[in-house]
């Protein structure tokens, strides 16, 4: 299955249809089909799994790197120095860690 790229618009239309088709849940169950990602506790991941989260929710949720750690309430500069210690860079014109 091939992976799309959702630009900004086509990000905010998926987001309401999702939440308009979505039945109705018990309260206290997440509408989206996956749990938010939680990227508080970061500097106690493993970085190589910490990679892949920030990716995912870079191309997936976030409009940029100041919107994910606004987001998440998370120090930037933290953030970019644990993956540059494992040798992940920040490309912000691909909007990801490499």
């Amino acid at each position: 299955m091939a992976v799309r790229f959702l630009n900004s618009p086509q990000r905010e239309w998926a987001r309401a249809v999702r939440s308009a088709t979505s039945p109705a849940l018990p309260s206290g169950t997440l509408s989206a089909p996956f749990p938010p990602v939680k990227l508080q506790r970061f500097e106690e991941m493993d970085p190589h799994l910490l990679v892949g989260l920030v990716n995912t929710e870079l191309r997936n949720v976030s409009e940029s790197l100041d919107d994910l750690v606004k987001t998440h309430g998370i120090e930037q500069d933290k953030l970019v120095s644990r993956l540059a210690d494992a040798g992940y860079d920040y490309r912000p014109e691909q909007r990801q860690f490499r």
